[in-house]
């Protein structure tokens, strides 16, 4: 039963400064520049299972660099090379065997030491059996005189690579051109294209590094109501929008404001090149509801002291009538004049009261409704809901490392 070790290499290319050439030709960026993109090829191409892509990439970055650790790199994926599809290449072994040793003699102790011990304890009795004659035809990694090798490297993943208008293939792409000028063309889902002119020489190997710059990710926010869009706290712009806001991909709280609604925010992973809608669900706020609540009082305070100041009219007509009479007035009508007076007065209170009441309750109700719009004080950390990394079932992954004084690569494996 196959177990697993999780394994970490910090290989050192060298005290060199870090620089990341986008690279024409071989001849614009010095050796070591050059066998980075090598390397970062050979890693692409080894994570993809294209060994014999990965053993071209590291053989060249090794001729450039004659490090230990692309050397050790070199024999993986070689070993690779021979298993894969059952197709059992001897020089591929032949090769992996040579170059493990290599290693063992270059770095004697430590490192990658016992990996590569017991790679020779698997490989060793295998190559033991071959024909002298099949030993001693190891192919090599050359160019042919008329022909140019170029090498072309994307750091994205899922980029492919096409040749003067030619079909698209997997980054990275590695083999031979016919000399001169080529245009290149390198594409990703969710990234903008680019385009680069590489020149190939005659016999020479060529390197070009192809950076793509990622797409923002598109936020459409569905809603049937005018309100304000913020992103992590930061306004971004109104909907509805005819337009879709641009948004940096990744992990993001959007809040969606509208006077008279609570606020209303959304845990979002936004993907680059991708349309992602929020559908606003805004609900009523407790102050538009207190608003509601005291402009209907305030109408019925109103309606209630127009009713009563109608009355108290009436009472005072009453009285009047009673007053402008011709002649004695009796008791009865100086009772009624009397009563007439009260009710005038007590009703023309009752409606003033009743009058400002309602006079209050509808403009508290109207500043209410219209000064309703909840302010977002600072903004909710995001959610770690983004996808799990994809897990991978390769014995070796390779990730350069590079620091402004170092390079490096980070070599993982299971065995």
């Amino acid at each position: 039963m196959r177990t697993k070790r999780r394994l970490a290499l910090l290989g050192l290319l060298g005290a060199v400064g870090v620089l990341s050439p986008r690279l024409a030709r071989a001849a614009d960026a010095s050796p070591v520049d050059q066998a980075k993109v090598q390397f970062n090829a050979g890693a692409q191409a080894y994570s993809a299972g294209r060994y014999d892509a990965a053993v071209a990439a590291f053989e060249d970055a090794y001729r450039l660099a004659p490090k230990p650790q692309i050397l050790f790199s070199l024999a993986q994926a070689e070993r690779k090379n021979y298993f894969a599809g059952g197709k059992r290449d001897p020089h591929m072994l032949v090769r992996a065997v040579a170059h493990y040793e290599q290693y063992v003699k270059e770095v004697k102790e430590g490192a990658r030491v016992p990996d590569a011990a017991d790679a020779l304890s698997e490989l060793g009795p295998l190559a033991a059996k071959l024909e002298p004659s099949v030993v001693a035809q190891q192919p090599a990694n050359t160019v042919t005189s008329t022909a140019a090798r170029v090498t072309i490297y994307s750091p994205v993943e899922g980029a492919k690579v096409s040749i003067d208008g030619g079909a698209f293939v997997d980054a990275p792409f590695i083999g031979e051109v016919t000399p001169g000028k080529h245009h290149v063309h390198v594409s990703a889902e969710g990234y903008g294209d680019a385009t680069r002119d590489v020149v190939g020489e005659p016999g020479q190997r060529t390197t070009l590094d192809v950076p793509l710059e990622e797409k923002p990710a598109d936020l459409v926010v569905d809603s049937d109501r005018a309100l304000d869009v913020y992103v992590d706290g930061r306004a971004v712009g109104v909907a509805p929008s005819s337009v879709p806001f641009h948004v940096q991909p990744g992990a993001h709280v959007v809040s969606l404001i509208a006077n008279g609604r609570k606020i209303d925010s959304h845990d979002v992973v936004l993907v680059h090149g991708k349309k992602h809608v929020v559908t606003a669900e805004l609900q009523r706020s407790g102050q538009r509801t207190l608003s509601g609540v005291l402009l209907g009082a305030g109408a019925a305070s109103v309606v209630a002291g127009v009713v009563t100041g109608a009355v108290s009219l009436s009472a005072e007509s009453r009285a009047k009538k009673i007053r402008d009479a011709s002649g004695n007035i009796t008791g009865t009508d100086l009772t009624d004049y009397q009563s007439s007076v009260k009710e005038r007065d007590d009703f023309k209170t009752a409606s003033v009261v009743t009058l400002s009441a309602g006079g209050g309750l509808l403009l508290t109700g109207v500043f209410l409704y219209f000064f309703d719009k909840p302010e977002l004080i600072g903004a909710p950390p995001p959610k770690d809901n983004a996808a799990p990394p994809k897990k991978t079932n390769v014995d070796l992954a390779l990730a350069p490392l590079l620091s402004p004084t170092v390079g490096g690569v980070v070599v993982g494996g299971r065995f």
